[in-house]
Order: structure tokens, then C-alpha cells, then sequence
């Protein structure tokens, strides 16, 4: 079976291809076409390796092995995982780095804490001088533990 058998556009990507404007709210058949080729062109390793080469191995890294992840749950976990041993970074501040670099009020806080446990968990994991996105690889393997 081809890995485009089992590709499909989920409600979530549905939507923000219609809010950015690249298909119509009433699906066309030109939206169709472009459908399938933005499916041919995902489920391809090759294309998607490539895609991926713009982007530093560190937020690649985060992207892949968080894909649910957004912008503002990959600063957080970043924010965690680049602390110095010993360091403490407390919540109140994440809210309020997070109201002033990416504008957003009122984050919620669990979500804060949730990210924050594992970037501890990704950190006890991992030795003194393993780089970010190694980590991240070892996050990878833990995925299932992690979040269930």
C-alpha cells in the first residue's frame, strides 16, 4: 500500500488552507487539484526533506518530534530545555515572556506546566553534553511514556 493511500487533510489543516486564502470555503475542483498535489508533494520523504532543510536542525528537530506543538508551545519547551542546570524558570515568567516577545495575554498555565514537565523529563534523559536536538531524539523514543 502507498503512503498517499492513507494521507488526509485533517479538519484543522481544512481550515487554515480556507483562512489563508489557498482554497475556497465551497471546495472547487481547481482546490481538489491542488489538494492532491500539496498530498503528493507530503508524503513523499524526498520533498519533505527538503522542505525541512531550511529550518535549523534544533527548531527541526522540535518540529518533528512535537508536531502538535505551535509557535508559542515550541518557545516554551525551548525556553526549558536551553535553561542551565539548576537553573528554575517559574511560570509567571514564561506567561509574561510570552505576553511580551509573541504578544499573546492570558496563556493558559497548565499548558505551561504540562510543556515544562517534559522538557524535564526530555533533560533527565539525556547526559551533560548532549546538544538540544539530541535531546528531542530522545524524546522521540519516550514519546509514548510522556503522554500517556
Amino acid at each position: 500500500m502507498d503512503t498517499t493511500d492513507n494521507f488526509e487533510f485533517s479538519e484543522k489543516i481544512t481550515r487554515k488552507l480556507v483562512r489563508d486564502g489557498l482554497i475556497s470555503r465551497r471546495i472547487t475542483d481547481d482546490d481538489l487539484y491542488f489538494m492532491g498535489l500539496l498530498k503528493r508533494v507530503w508524503t513523499d520523504e524526498w520533498y519533505v526533506a527538503q522542505m525541512c532543510k531550511r529550518f535549523r536542525p534544533e527548531k527541526r528537530a522540535v518540529m518533528l518530534a512535537f508536531p502538535d506543538f505551535n509557535k508559542i508551545q515550541r518557545y516554551i519547551l525551548k525556553s526549558y530545555l536551553k535553561l542551565a542546570p539548576g537553573v528554575k524558570l517559574r511560570v509567571p515568567v514564561v506567561v509574561d515572556r510570552i505576553h511580551t516577545y509573541l504578544g499573546v495575554t492570558n496563556y493558559d498555565k497548565a499548558d505551561i506546566i504540562r510543556i515544562r514537565q517534559i522538557a524535564y523529563n526530555i533533560r533527565r534523559n539525556s547526559h551533560k553534553n548532549v546538544k538540544t536536538d539530541q535531546m528531542i531524539a530522545l524524546a522521540l523514543l519516550e514519546k509514548i511514556s510522556i503522554f500517556t
